[in-house]
Formats: C-alpha cells, sequence, structure tokens
C-alpha cells in the first residue's frame, strides 16, 4: 500500500460516532465523491454533481442521483479547487486523530494531494459513473472484478457488472438525448444573459473600475510601467527563502519569487514559468537537506542576460552567502516557457503580441 503506511498499520480502523451511530474507517474509505462537468456514498460520503444539470434532466438521471446523494450543490468550479466544503466534523476527527490515509473520487481535472481536501491524501480521476460506482463501495481498495459493491434489496450481492452500461446503451441514451436543439437553445440565448445578471448595476466606462478598498479583488501590478521592449532574462541577487516546506506544497498553497525543489508537477511549472518565476530542480539525490540548506541563507542565482543563451533543461550555479554552492537545473522545459520569462510572465507575453499585431 502506498503513502508510507507501515505494515502493521495498513488494516488499522478508526472507530467513532456519527450522529449517535457507531461508524468505522479505513485506509482508502471514500469520504468525497463528485461528479464535475470538467466532466456531490457513504452515510458520511460528501456527495455533489456540479453543473450539466439540463443534460442529467433530458436523459432522466438527476432523481436516481439524488437518491444516492449526487445533488447539484454548485455551478462552477467547485470539488477541482477544494470547495467542496467541510467533511462532517466526526469523520473529520477520526481522519486526524488516527492519521487516516483517506480519499475524494472526482471526475475532474486535479488530484494531487491537498487540492480537492486538506484531509484527503488519496484522490483519483475517474469517469462519472465510475465515481458512482467507488461512492456506492464507499472504498477505492476494491477489486472490482472480484468484490461486491454491496447487498441489493434481496439479499444478493451486487457486483460492479450488474450495474455497468454496456456501450450499446449508453449509445442509444446518447442517440436519443444528446440532440442539437439542446445546445442551438443555450448558445442563441448565451449574449442575453438571464434576469438577474441583467439588472446588476454596471457602470458605463469600458474599463474595469477598480476598488481599492475591495477584500475580493485588486488591480494586479504585472502591466504597471510596462514597456513594449521584453525586460529578458534576469538573474536573482543576495534573495531571502521566504518559505522552507518539505514535500506536496504546491503553487496552490503559496505564491513564490524564487523557487528550488526536488521535482515539479507538471501544471504548476507551467504556472510558475507564466508568472516570470524561475523554476530550478536539484539534481538527482539532492535536496535541501543533503547540500545542509535551512532556509536562513540569501541565495545567488547566475542566469544569462539573454534568452537566446538559456536552454530547456541547463544547468546553473546557485551560491548562498553563507559559502554553499551547488548546481540547479533550469526547468524551462520548452522555447515558449522561455519566451514567457523573457517577457516576464505570460500575461506580459500576450499583451505585447496583442498590441504588436495592431500596430
Amino acid at each position: 500500500m502506498g503513502f508510507a503506511i507501515p505494515e502493521e498499520s495498513q488494516n488499522k480502523v478508526a472507530k467513532f460516532s456519527f450522529y449517535g451511530t457507531p461508524a468505522e474507517l479505513r485506509h482508502g474509505d471514500v469520504v468525497i465523491a463528485a461528479i464535475t462537468t470538467n466532466t456531490s456514498c457513504d452515510a458520511w460520503s460528501r456527495s455533489e454533481v456540479l453543473r450539466s444539470s439540463h443534460g442529467l434532466r433530458q436523459v432522466s438521471l438527476q432523481k436516481y442521483l439524488n437518491q444516492l446523494g449526487f445533488h447539484i450543490v454548485g455551478y462552477g468550479c467547485t470539488a477541482c479547487i477544494g470547495n467542496s466544503g467541510e467533511i462532517d466534523e466526526s469523520v473529520a476527527s477520526a481522519i486526524s486523530e488516527n492519521d487516516m490515509v483517506v480519499a475524494a473520487v472526482l471526475s475532474g481535472n486535479r488530484n494531487f494531494e491537498g487540492r480537492v481536501h486538506p484531509l484527503t491524501r488519496a484522490n483519483y480521476l475517474a469517469s462519472p459513473p465510475l465515481v458512482v460506482a467507488y461512492a456506492l463501495a464507499g472504498t477505492v481498495d476494491i477489486d472490482f472484478e472480484t468484490e461486491s459493491i454491496g447487498i441489493g434489496k434481496d439479499g444478493k450481492e451486487i457486483f460492479f457488472r450488474d450495474i455497468w452500461p454496456s456501450s450499446e446503451e449508453v449509445a442509444n441514451v446518447v442517440q436519443s438525448s444528446v440532440l442539437p436543439d439542446m445546445f442551438k437553445a443555450t448558445y442563441e440565448a448565451i449574449t442575453k444573459g438571464n434576469p438577474m445578471w441583467n439588472e446588476l448595476s454596471v457602470p458605463s466606462s469600458s474599463l474595469y473600475a477598480w476598488n481599492p478598498a475591495s477584500t475580493y479583488i485588486h488591480e494586479p501590478p504585472y502591466f504597471k510601467d510596462m514597456t513594449m521592449s521584453p525586460p529578458g532574462p534576469h538573474g536573482v541577487k543576495d534573495a531571502y527563502c521566504l518559505l522552507n516546506f518539505g514535500d506536496s506544497i504546491t503553487t496552490d498553497h503559496i505564491s513564490p519569487a524564487a523557487v528550488i525543489a526536488k521535482s515539479f508537477e507538471r501544471i504548476h511549472l507551467s504556472n510558475l514559468v507564466g508568472m516570470g518565476i524561475i523554476p530550478l530542480c536539484f539534481k538527482s539525490g539532492e535536496d535541501a537537506d543533503t547540500h545542509g540548506l535551512t532556509g536562513h541563507e540569501r541565495y545567488t542565482i547566475d542566469l544569462p542576460s539573454s534568452a537566446s543563451e538559456i536552454r530547456p533543461g541547463q544547468d546553473v550555479s546557485v551560491t548562498t552567502d553563507s559559502g554553499k554552492s551547488f548546481t540547479c537545473i533550469v526547468r524551462f522545459d520548452t522555447e515558449v516557457e522561455l519566451a514567457y520569462f523573457n517577457h516576464g510572465g505570460i500575461l506580459q507575453y500576450v499583451i505585447r503580441n496583442l498590441i504588436g499585431s495592431k500596430q
């Protein structure tokens, strides 16, 4: 089993009370199950359906999903960005106090640790029907080929093969329910808005009226004093280490200025480069500990002054004010990422190109 769970602890059972009813929690139990349109069952597992309600009603699925606990709970990004809400307090306590590795299953596009919920260390992407199947089973630690999902009203075991539709059944439903009129009606009215939207008070200015007192949205500083000429690459001199973290920290958790890591998840690497941040990787087998770095040092990163002198994956030198020095790999993996960095970020790159194309 993964997640570095000792063998003697892999079968651990956390017992707790769920609203007066005795309950048990095991490693791999599903506590969040979500169907999303990027595509919320156990009694204490959060189940949710996000968007696509029209299509679900068209094929008469929503009433059955409701019966399973998969109600429509929101329109927009929810489970994928950690907005599913809190897990029931008694379940959350059982997870934390017993160090349980519990799971989230969703039909979205993000499944790294901490993204869906801080307490779900195991997160898996699945098709909507699979999400339902895992929610019914209540665990991801199951072999659908040989183990039953549950017990039917007649007392017989129900297996995955008993509920999974055939390709022909799916094709028939799509052909009869996914009709051109659904899309035509939606897109014909898409620019007309709806009464709530149309009744909003909107300033007449063509530019957004930034409110400096807002606690939600502020004018971004990325374009202030921006010139048409890209600033070009820049090294780092005597920079402080703002944060010194262990594993499983992503750009969802921090908004950094200079990053040195053992590895990067692909989308987070792109996020860093897109914001004009230098992503560096320690050499294989090296990390902050092997170099004796504490985070109290000041760092200087030596980069060429011209983008033409930087190549994806090249080595750069990093020195500290404590006298330590080491070599890192620059993780500009493509020429496009290097172009973003040369412009100071993807936003500046796009703006300069848009203005340039109209001149």
